[in-house]
């Protein structure tokens, strides 16, 4: 748990507390919103996330 709060820290440019509220709600939920905004950013973070070998994906909001 420990490496993806890292992580977030690293790819997403959040605090530690942030990034282990995301974390935690990962390991309970499954899933998390990690980030909102512009789509070409989102793209850049999901492939991020997905080099240091997360799980990540990006949806669209309705």
């Amino acid at each position: 748990m420990n490496y993806v709060t890292a992580c977030f820290i690293r790819v997403l440019q959040v605090k530690r507390p942030e990034a282990e509220r995301l974390m935690l709600e990962v390991h309970h939920e499954g899933r998390s919103i990690v980030w909102t905004g512009g789509r070409e950013r989102a793209e850049s973070l999901v492939l991020q996330l997905q080099q240091w070998h997360l799980r990540a994906s990006l949806e669209t909001g309705a």
